[in-house]
C-alpha cells in the first residue's frame, strides 16, 4: 500500500531527476555553427542556407524579440513550477498526519500542474498568432 508520504518521496526523486536531466541536457546545434558553414563555398544551395538566408530577409526584429522574451518567461515559470513541485513533496513527507499540512501540500502542487498548463497553452497560443505575422 502506497502512502502518502511515499508517494511524496517517490516524486521529489522524480522531480529532482528530471531537473537534473533539463540542465545536463547536450546542447543542439547552435544557429552560429550552421551560419558559419552556409559561408563555405558551394553550400548556398544547400536548403538549410537557403531557408535561413530567406529567414534573415523576411524576419521582423520585434517578433525575434517576443519570441526570445516568451521563452525566456516560460523557462523561468517552469522552473518555478519545479520548485513547487519540491516544495510540494517536502510539505507532503513533513506533514506527519496532519490534515492541514497534507492539504496544503495537495494545493501547492495542483497549483504548479496548473501553472506548468497555462504555461504551455500560452506559449503555442503565441507561437500561432506569431505564426500567421
Amino acid at each position: 500500500m502506497i502512502t502518502v508520504v511515499n508517494l511524496a518521496r517517490k516524486l521529489l526523486i522524480v522531480s529532482l531527476f528530471a531537473s537534473c536531466a533539463l540542465f545536463l541536457s547536450p546542447a543542439t546545434t547552435s544557429a552560429a555553427s550552421t551560419i558559419a558553414a552556409c559561408d563555405i563555398p558551394g553550400s548556398s544551395e544547400s536548403s538549410v542556407c537557403k531557408d535561413q538566408n530567406s529567414a534573415s530577409k523576411d524576419s521582423n526584429p520585434i517578433i525575434g524579440i517576443i519570441k526570445t522574451a516568451i521563452n525566456v518567461v516560460s523557462f523561468m515559470a517552469g522552473a518555478a513550477a519545479v520548485i513547487a513541485i519540491l516544495i510540494s513533496s517536502i510539505k507532503f513527507m513533513t506533514a506527519n498526519g496532519d490534515q492541514n499540512s497534507i492539504s496544503s501540500a495537495k494545493k501547492t502542487l495542483v497549483f504548479a500542474a496548473v501553472g506548468i498548463i497555462v504555461v504551455l497553452i500560452a506559449q503555442s497560443i503565441v507561437a500561432f498568432a506569431l505564426r500567421g505575422i
